[in-house]
């Protein structure tokens, strides 16, 4: 199966030039993170990947959230659904980072 996260980059940036440095910083430590990713808007990107266990990738996605900010909130159902926020974002020039990732395991019928 494959699980697809989405990460929203919320930017301090006040010009264009400006938020191209910061998206510039979000993809160079997402690069040096091995992560093969897709960028789907300025700001959001989109990790597909493989997974053979829900729980062990959700350990991976904590990991991720570890390298990107602190003090994350989660939400949801976490057996559906992993679902963060931080608005103490490791990357400078970030102001906050959402971070979700639907279970495809969960809809399997």
């Amino acid at each position: 199966m494959i699980a697809t996260t989405r990460l929203t980059f919320f930017l301090a940036a006040t010009s264009d030039a400006a938020a191209e440095r910061v998206l510039n910083r979000v993809r160079r430590e997402l690069t040096e993170l091995n992560l093969t990713v897709t960028a789907r808007d300025k700001n959001i990107f989109e990790i597909e990947q493989p997974i053979h266990s829900w729980e062990h990738h959700v350990y991976g996605l904590l990991q991720l959230c570890g390298h990107l900010g602190r003090q994350w909130v989660l939400t949801g159902d976490i057996g559906h659904l992993f679902d963060a926020f931080s608005s103490h974002s490791t990357v400078a020039g970030v102001e906050a980072v959402h971070l979700t990732c639907d279970n495809p395991q969960a809809y399997k019928h």
